[in-house]
């Protein structure tokens, strides 16, 4: 199964980051795959492929990590990154550095590896993705900010359905001490 540990965003989160996605919709002229409004989320650590003897462990380990619930900003600045294929990009929304976030996901890193989970080694850069496969010349305006609160993290199951991914929440664990 192949699966992430996230950062499910509030019904608030995905409306606001879907009023974004119609007005940049233009700007792309279909040149790219919008990610569907109920697909945002900020990924914590891709896992791919794993057993479910490896799921059962990685459900321990998110119930084992500590960590309180926090809030965090999403700058309404839209970044990009190459994509393996040529003159295509992946827009994401970014997000203001958040100590807690960081700590978070730093600490699910090392007791995956301390488990003996082979994980990416990239510095961890948090971020929403909107766009994939996409491609423009012209200037993306920026949005303003929106904060986020966080009460739980998810391990995801990511399949392809009808010819669509669809993330579905196989294990939630709740941060202490709610906002």
């Amino acid at each position: 199964m192949r699966v992430f540990i996230a950062i499910d965003l509030s019904k608030e989160c995905k409306a606001y980051l879907s009023s974004i996605m119609r007005e940049i919709r233009g700007i792309f002229n279909n040149r790219g795959t919008f990610v569907p409004l109920e697909n945002f989320h900020i990924t914590l650590e891709f896992l791919s492929e794993r057993d479910e003897d490896e799921i059962i462990t990685i459900k321990r380990i998110m119930d084992n990590v500590g960590g309180k619930s926090f809030s965090f900003k999403i700058t309404g600045g839209i970044g990009s990154f190459a994509t393996r294929e040529r003159n295509k990009r992946t827009y994401f929304l970014e997000t203001e550095h958040s100590n807690a976030l960081n700590e978070l996901q730093w600490n699910l890193h090392q007791a995956l590896q301390d488990e003996g989970f082979i994980l990416e080694k990239r510095r961890y850069n948090p971020h929403i993705t909107l766009l994939r496969n996409g491609y423009t010349k012209e200037c993306i305006p920026s949005f303003p900010s929106f904060c986020e609160k966080v009460a739980s993290i998810h391990l995801m199951k990511s399949e392809r359905v009808n010819g669509r991914m669809v993330y579905t929440s196989i294990h939630e664990r709740l941060l202490d001490n709610p906002v």
